[in-house]
């Protein structure tokens, strides 16, 4: 029954994503939680089981907020003339669900494929998988996802008035905004895994060797989370521009080298080579769209891109070794006291080094930072 529901929501919600009603999507989001919380409120004996019925009540009622009318007609664009990608997206619509379709597959697959190859590995690891994968992942949802899904309709009115340079400028911004959100996560990840983790879990039967190996998957999850926020966004610039191939051969891509990296490195690695086959999945699928984005739509500024990624790394590095410092200044501290030390003076020197001189090293969108923190108007040079 969840599979209609969270189809009817999922359909709902992506016409207030192309009405550019993001704050009414948004709550319709909480409705699940809160569902949750009230139904283990009111049946807690019924466990997990009320826990699935409180969230498919909630996808449910998501579903009738996402309907209901907002008081307001949303502002419709004026008129396009029919143009040939238009006109391509009549014809070719059930080619295109069929693709979908594939690629949505291809995603679910990959957490398939690794509890397969981890169910023959030692107890715990696929356990240890998904915890890890928790952690990481929330990054690229809040962030990727989110700059993904808020640029598809702005993207898809400038291509159909074929407003190709200010189509350009946004996927320029958006791609520094991803790069800004991912890289220093990515590296505070591969600094304070365990740390994180500690925090986190640790406590009950989540012990410290539990810890441990968690941690270390987590640390290589840092390489997986930057191309995955990059696939997040640049798949929905092929989107709005109706270009669907480029997406599904890199789709294609990182399937083919997510199963053959993983059926390798799981032998020679354990879990940390699953993680790192699915990074390196990610890492050819984004390789895939940022080469077709200069081949397809004519554009991709990856020298500019790279520059500021680059500047990025190190300003979260030394940001991260900072942190590392302070904690060692203190060793009479517990361990999780001194893992709340770290990543907190970690984290706080990172920022303060981009917001100082993220400009000055080619991250262009620090002096944006700096002027929405400060609460100052940004003109245009």
């Amino acid at each position: 029954a969840y599979v209609v529901v969270a189809t009817a929501e999922a359909l709902t919600r992506s016409r207030l994503f192309a009405q550019k009603r993001f704050v009414r999507s948004g709550v319709a989001a909480l409705w699940p939680s809160a569902a949750m919380i009230i139904a283990l409120t009111v049946h807690p004996e019924g466990g997990a089981l009320t826990l699935i019925w409180g969230f498919m009540i909630g996808s449910l009622a998501a579903v009738l907020w996402n309907l209901l009318p907002s008081g307001r007609k949303p502002a419709l664009p004026a008129p396009v003339e029919s143009s040939d990608s238009l006109e391509s997206a009549g014809r070719g619509g059930p080619r295109w669900i069929m693709v979908t379709l594939a690629l949505g597959a291809s995603g679910f697959l990959y957490p398939l494929i690794d509890r397969y190859l981890a169910s023959y590995l030692s107890s715990g690891t696929i356990a240890a998988l998904q915890y890890a994968a928790l952690v990481a992942s929330p990054p690229v949802a809040i962030w990727g996802l989110a700059i993904g899904t808020v640029i598809l309709p702005y993207l898809s009115e400038k291509y159909h008035r074929s407003n190709v340079e200010e189509a350009r400028q946004i996927i320029d911004r958006a791609v520094r905004w991803a790069l800004i959100g991912s890289l220093p996560v990515a590296v505070w990840l591969a600094f304070f895994g365990q740390e994180l983790i500690s925090l986190l879990l640790e406590r009950g039967a989540f012990d410290s060797a539990s810890r441990a190996v968690t941690g270390q998957l987590l640390r290589a999850y840092g390489l997986w989370l930057v191309p995955a926020v990059l696939c997040a966004v640049l798949g929905r610039v092929f989107y709005a521009a109706l270009k669907w191939r480029p997406v599904l051969m890199a789709a294609v891509t990182g399937l083919v080298t997510k199963l053959i990296l993983s059926i390798w490195l799981v032998r020679v690695q354990g879990a940390s080579g699953l993680v790192m086959a699915t990074a390196a999945a990610a890492a050819c699928t984004s390789g895939v769209l940022l080469f077709l984005l200069r081949r397809e739509l004519a554009y991709g500024s990856v020298a500019g891109w790279a520059r500021s990624g680059i500047a990025l790394v190190g300003v979260a590095a030394a940001g991260a070794l900072l942190g590392v410092g302070i904690g060692h200044l203190f060793p009479e501290l517990t361990w999780r006291a001194n893992s709340v030390l770290r990543v907190v003076s970690g984290t706080a020197a990172g920022v303060l080094l981009l917001l100082l001189f993220g400009t000055r090293l080619g991250v262009t969108e620090a002096r944006r930072l700096v002027a929405w923190l400060t609460a100052r108007p940004l003109h245009r040079d």
